[in-house]
């Protein structure tokens, strides 16, 4: 009985330590995607400025940051294959390509031969479906985190009581098991001190 205890008290011991390490790459996980998501707001505020008002200094940065961003995803779908942004990275990788060029200098957008209403255009769609993207695997991130704190305090809550519970079961046990084992000791004693008391009333 001590040793099942004791097994299961190893158990629970393994079982909290792997809740712990799964929420706490979920965690890593959704700080990652946030930090993107805050990347990309910078990088559109710059872009918003060349684009919009005209302030060419932001635009190579805006460019530099815009790729820097892309390989960040991919990397991190690289890392974590399984991860909702694993499988739309390939896109937003090439939308922030697109972002990029559109933004890095003025050569690259008159070569294009659009006015600055299709360009604006065109930085508008790249733009929400970047934001669209980002946005949804944040709170598909969120959302895993909170289901692993949800699933790792339910489960303090089971292995607490089974914990509780097998206590119990064993200091029931041994009650039993004493009582049970104290009997045939208890009896001779009992007898011999009898016999001894019936001695000494003959005496």
């Amino acid at each position: 009985m001590a040793l099942l205890l004791a097994s299961f008290f190893a158990w629970a011991a393994v079982r909290m330590d792997t809740l712990e390490v799964d929420l706490s790459d979920e965690r890593l996980m959704a700080r990652d995607i946030a930090q993107m998501v805050d990347r990309l707001d910078v990088i559109l505020t710059a872009a918003d400025l060349t684009l919009n008002g005209g302030e060419t200094y932001t635009a190579q940065w805006a460019a530099s940051r815009a790729r820097e961003l892309k390989e960040s995803i991919m990397e991190f779908a690289r890392i974590h294959p399984a991860v909702e942004l694993a499988s739309a990275a390939p896109s937003v990788a090439d939308n922030l390509d697109a972002l990029a060029t559109l933004i890095d200098s003025d050569d690259n957008r008159a070569g294009k031969q659009e006015t600055p209403a299709d360009l604006l255009a065109e930085y508008d769609a790249l733009a929400i479906a970047i934001i669209e993207v980002l946005e949804d695997s944040r709170l598909d991130a969120e959302a895993r985190v909170a289901l692993g704190e949800s699933r790792r305090e339910q489960n303090i809550q089971n292995i607490t009581f089974s914990l509780i519970a097998a206590v119990l079961l064993f200091l029931i046990s041994c009650l039993i098991a004493s009582r049970f084992t104290t009997r045939p000791i208890v009896r001779p004693l009992e007898a011999l001190s009898a016999a001894t008391q019936e001695q000494r009333e003959i005496s």
